[in-house]
């Protein structure tokens, strides 16, 4: 998704790779979870008029390359978007969740990427089967009570 400000001659692109892990890096994305934390994080870009470009969902982080708009939202209040309306959801649908603190640690790894678009995307695509959950993982995921 191309952004060019209807007001000026100015054009950009700016693409972010994002890295976001669970409260204490749990396990907690089992396969109906991370499937479902997929669609709701392609609903919420959609509502912010971003693209995703790559999303890979594994037990215990997330991978996720997207275009945002960034004349609307700064890297912070994207994520506190994506974040917060996961978390809410998530936590309604799947009980098991509802008992944890909270569902996002407070932090999150984000780099722009300029001209490694390609690579990154790739990278992201070979975490698990196809840019999906791996059931190879040998972190059993965490059983709240």
């Amino acid at each position: 998704m191309n952004h060019r400000d209807p007001d000026s001659s100015r054009y950009q692109e700016i693409v972010l790779h994002f890295v976001l892990t669970p409260k204490y890096r749990r396990p907690v994305f089992t396969r109906p979870i991370a499937q479902r934390l997929e669609d709701l994080i392609r609903f919420k870009a959609e509502q912010l008029n971003a693209e995703v470009l790559a999303l890979a969902v594994q037990p215990d982080h997330v991978h996720l390359l997207i275009v945002p708009d960034t004349r609307r939202y700064t890297t912070a209040h994207l994520m506190q978007h994506v974040k917060g309306f996961t978390s809410y959801c998530l936590r309604l649908e799947y009980p098991q969740l509802a008992t944890m603190p909270a569902l996002w640690g407070r932090n999150y790894f984000v780099r722009s990427v300029g001209g490694g678009r390609k690579a990154v995307k790739q990278y992201i695509q070979d975490q698990g089967i196809a840019g999906r959950y791996d059931p190879t993982c040998t972190k059993t995921p965490l059983r709240l009570s």
